[in-house]
């Protein structure tokens, strides 16, 4: 119950901190001559994120949850998703660096 109320309370400083530096989010990765358009931006950008947020626990809850059938320990996927981390840099550089040669 408690690390339900902590993630909570993580989540909604998130959700107020981003709201909050709107504006300086949206004029420094989203430049534009209308300020609104650069708000709207940094906010659509959120929004893309906080609808993923559940999507991807959909998809990917099921690795750590508890009541898997094959009881696999919850402290799985993490060690697993840092032994791939390394390849997944490589192969996105590999694939967005001739974006950024110039």
């Amino acid at each position: 119950m408690m690390t339900g109320a902590i993630g909570n309370i993580i989540e909604y400083y998130d959700f107020a901190l981003f709201g909050y530096l709107a504006t300086i989010i949206g004029a420094n990765f989203f430049p534009s001559d209308n300020p609104a358009i650069s708000v709207v931006a940094a906010f659509g950008a959120f929004a893309v994120g906080a609808i993923m947020r559940p999507v991807g626990a959909v998809i990917f809850g099921h690795i750590g949850a508890p009541e898997c059938p094959d009881k696999r320990p919850i402290a799985v996927p993490l060690p697993a998703t840092l032994r791939r981390l390394p390849a997944i840099r490589v192969i996105l550089s590999a694939i967005f660096y001739p974006f950024y040669a110039g």
